[in-house]
């Protein structure tokens, strides 16, 4: 695949926008090469480039709502696998690439398997707000954009856990902070809950 060995941004940016038009538009050809997809999908997203790291997680998006619409054991395996390998970007990690990255893909996981997570929305939740304050503004402005997504998810257990009172308590410290209002506006309709929802 492109995806892998190959240092041209062009062409590892073109092939995670190809894997998210053949998940899109030709589930039955790209259905039996999911797992392999979400193997190397990793590459791409701890790429340094952000633009490759979003089309990555667009990619990983498509791939796992076909995986969502279908029901056999694979689902669970891919799950915990994805999962485990979003955790190894992000603990111990010091490298904000790396950690956006990984927080992306916790991102997509987290809505499109929060059926199978057997119990994991709590530690998800854990995971995210841990770095809320991260020094890196990109990691920073991702885990607001992530808040009312994870919100929106699971909200009894979001309040259950103390996350709705940490996160607004959060989200209003940066509405005071002059230069990252523009981050902390969150009510932006591309990072809303039902931007994701209603694709």
């Amino acid at each position: 695949m492109l995806i892998t060995g190959d240092r041209n941004e062009q062409r590892r940016y073109a092939a995670v926008l190809v894997l998210k038009e053949l998940a899109l538009n030709s589930a039955t050809l790209v259905y039996s090469y999911v797992p392999q997809i979400l193997d190397c999908i990793w590459v791409a997203l701890r790429d340094q480039k952000v633009f490759i790291r979003e089309g990555a997680a667009e990619a990983l998006r498509a791939s796992l709502k076909l995986v969502q619409i279908r029901e056999n054991q694979m689902k669970k395996n891919l799950y915990k696998k994805l999962f485990e390998e979003a955790q190894k970007g992000i603990k111990g990690n010091t490298n904000p690439d790396i950690i956006h990255g990984s927080l992306l893909a916790l991102c997509e996981i987290s809505i499109h398997t929060v059926k199978f997570q057997d119990g994991r929305f709590s530690e998800i939740c854990n995971i995210i707000l841990k770095f809320r304050e991260h020094r890196d503004p990109l990691v920073k402005k991702t885990i607001i954009q992530m808040i009312p997504i994870l919100a929106e998810l699971d909200p009894e257990q979001f309040y259950k856990d103390s996350n709705l009172s940490v996160s607004m308590t959060y989200l209003i410290s940066q509405l005071k902070r002059d230069r990252e209002k523009a981050v902390g506006m969150f009510f932006s309709p591309l990072i809303h809950p039902s931007f994701y929802f209603n694709r």
